[in-house]
Formats: C-alpha cells, sequence, structure tokens
C-alpha cells in the first residue's frame, strides 16, 4: 500500500513539473502581453478561453 502511494505520488509530482515547464515555456514563447491580447475579446469567447485554459491547465 505504501509502495502503491510513493508511485502515485512520483506520477505526480512528475506530471505538475511537466506540465509548469510547458506553461513557462509558453510564456517564454508567446510573451505575456500576446497572450493577454489573445485572451480577450468578446465577453463570451474570452469567458470561453478562460474556460479551455483552466480546464487545461488546472495548476
Amino acid at each position: 500500500m505504501v509502495a502503491d502511494t510513493l508511485v502515485l505520488l512520483a506520477w505526480l509530482v512528475a506530471l505538475f513539473f511537466g506540465v509548469t515547464t510547458l506553461l513557462h515555456l509558453g510564456q517564454r514563447r508567446f510573451g505575456p502581453e500576446r497572450i493577454r491580447t489573445w485572451m480577450g475579446g468578446p465577453p463570451l469567447v474570452a469567458a470561453l478561453k478562460g474556460i479551455a485554459v483552466g480546464f487545461l491547465t488546472p495548476f
């Protein structure tokens, strides 16, 4: 039981670091202003974009 918990913890930590690294690389590549511009738009479209990003990156 403890071994299973440690394996799950290792997978979750690896997933966390992987997603965090991809997000950081995306921010460096596109820059905050370009991301902010893309996230804008009409209120409904901006909300849907925010939901999509939040769904893909729950961290």
